[in-house]
C-alpha cells in the first residue's frame, strides 16, 4: 500500500494530500446528500458491482437437478426457496444473497424431510452442489460488471477513497471476476464468505476497516440487500447505501404487465429503501460522487 504522502494516479491506494501536506477532506456525495470526512467505500460485489442473476439462476436450476437425480422425491420446492423459480428471479432470495455454507444448509434441510439423515442430506447436498459447479463451469466468464461498475471505482479511488468488497462470494470468484475485468487496481481489501466472518456480522466490516486503517465512522458500504445494510448499521459505519436497479432503466417499466401510468415510481423506490433498510437508496453507481475540501 502507497504511503500517506504519495499519489498513485494509475490506480491502488490514492490516500492524497494538499499541496500543504494536509491530508484531504474528502465529500462523497450519494444522491446530492453530502457525507463528510469519509476514507473508505466498502462494497458488495453480486447485484451491485456484478451482474449474477443469469448465472446464479442458472446455477440453482442445476443443483437442484443434480440433488432430485440422487433423491427423486424433492420437488421444485427448493428452487423457489433458493429464489429462482420457473418465472422469477429474487434479487434477495437464498441464491442471490446467501453464503455457499447457508444454501448447502437450506438444501439439505429439503432433503432431509425425505427421511434421510442430516449427515446424509449434508454429504448429499456437498455432492450435488459439486456437479452442478462443473456444469455450469467458470463463473467469472459467464458474469460481468454493470455498465457504471468500473467508472465509479476508478473515480472514487482517483478521488482518494480506499475501496473493499465484503461479498457472500468465495475469495477466488472475486479475485477471478477482478482480475478478468482489470479491476483489481482499485481495491485495497477483500471480505470474503470464506475468509473470516459473513456479513451480516458486524466483525466481517470490522476486520477490513483494521485492515485498512480506517475507523468504522469514516466507511461507506453499498449493496443490494437488507444482510448489506445490517452489516453496515451493527458495524457502525458512516451510512448504509442501498442499490436497486431495478427501476433505473425506463424500459424495464414499460416492459412490465402494469400500465406505466399506473405505476408510482417513487413509492416502489420508497418500499424498496424501507424493505432494504438503507439510509440512501441509489438506482445507479453514478450517483457516488466525490468533491475535495
Amino acid at each position: 500500500m502507497p504511503s500517506s504522502d504519495q499519489i498513485n494516479i494509475w490506480g491502488g491506494s490514492l490516500y492524497g494530500r494538499s499541496p500543504l501536506g494536509k491530508p484531504l477532506v474528502l465529500t462523497v456525495w450519494v444522491d446530492g446528500h453530502p457525507l463528510e470526512g469519509i476514507e473508505a467505500v466498502l462494497f458488495d460485489k453480486d447485484g451491485t458491482l456484478a451482474d449474477t442473476s443469469s448465472f446464479l439462476r442458472l446455477l440453482a436450476q442445476a443443483r437442484v437437478k443434480a440433488i432430485q437425480s440422487r433423491i427423486p422425491e424433492v420437488d421444485d420446492r427448493l428452487l423457489l426457496a433458493m429464489g429462482a423459480g420457473a418465472d422469477r428471479w429474487n434479487p434477495a432470495g437464498l441464491m442471490a444473497v446467501g453464503t455457499r455454507e447457508q444454501n448447502c444448509v437450506a438444501a439439505a434441510a429439503y432433503v432431509a424431510e425425505t427421511g434421510c439423515s442430516w449427515s446424509t442430506a449434508i454429504a448429499l447436498v456437498q455432492q450435488a452442489f459439486a456437479e452442478a459447479d462443473r456444469i455450469c463451469g467458470d463463473k467469472a466468464l459467464q458474469t460481468w460488471p454493470y455498465e457504471d461498475t468500473e467508472f465509479c471505482l476508478e473515480r472514487l479511488a482517483r478521488s482518494g477513497l480506499e475501496l473493499g468488497i465484503l461479498t457472500g462470494d468465495t475469495l477466488e470468484h472475486t479475485q477471478a471476476f477482478l482480475v478478468r475485468y482489470d479491476l483489481g487496481q482499485w481495491i485495497q481489501v477483500i471480505g470474503a464468505a470464506n475468509t473470516g466472518p459473513a456479513k451480516p456480522d458486524p466483525a466481517s466490516v470490522w476486520r477490513l476497516c483494521e485492515q485498512l486503517g480506517v475507523a468504522p465512522d469514516r466507511v461507506l458500504l453499498v449493496g443490494d440487500s437488507a444482510i448489506d445494510m445490517q452489516a453496515a448499521r451493527a458495524a457502525g459505519l458512516a451510512a448504509a447505501i442501498g442499490i436497486d436497479r431495478t427501476y433505473a432503466i425506463p424500459n424495464t417499466i414499460v416492459s412490465r404487465t402494469i400500465p406505466p401510468k399506473a405505476i408510482d415510481i417513487q413509492e416502489m423506490r420508497n418500499q424498496a429503501r424501507s424493505e432494504l433498510q438503507a439510509d440512501f437508496l441509489i438506482q445507479s453507481l453514478d450517483a457516488l460522487q466525490v468533491s475535495i475540501a
